[in-house]
């Protein structure tokens, strides 16, 4: 038998984005807007197996960037954004 108690689980609300950053549109078609509260040090894409697809870093942290998307991406990817103090998030991201 196994008990539990007094253990915290984390729900939907524990990784909302909304407070840091938005992406626009989503769903996409040929670029989005990246834009937050914090300013962003490093931008990643991958795709549903995994794979890295795209990676930048920035020497000097913007608050908002235009990240044009390539014509074969089509499907859902998570994006990844870090910001300056290191902390990651990760949105779902659906191109079309």
């Amino acid at each position: 038998m196994i008990q539990v108690s007094n253990c915290p689980v984390a729900g939907l609300g524990d990784f909302d984005n909304k407070n840091h950053f938005s992406v626009y549109p989503n769903p996409a078609q040929s670029s989005i807007t990246i834009g937050g509260t914090t300013k962003i040090s490093a931008i990643t894409i991958y795709n549903l197996t995994g794979q890295k697809v795209f990676e930048t870093y920035y020497k000097h942290p913007i608050s908002e960037i235009q990240l044009t998307l390539k014509d074969e991406w089509n499907g859902l990817y998570y994006l990844e954004i870090q910001d300056s103090d290191g902390r990651v998030f990760s949105i779902k991201l659906v191109i079309e």
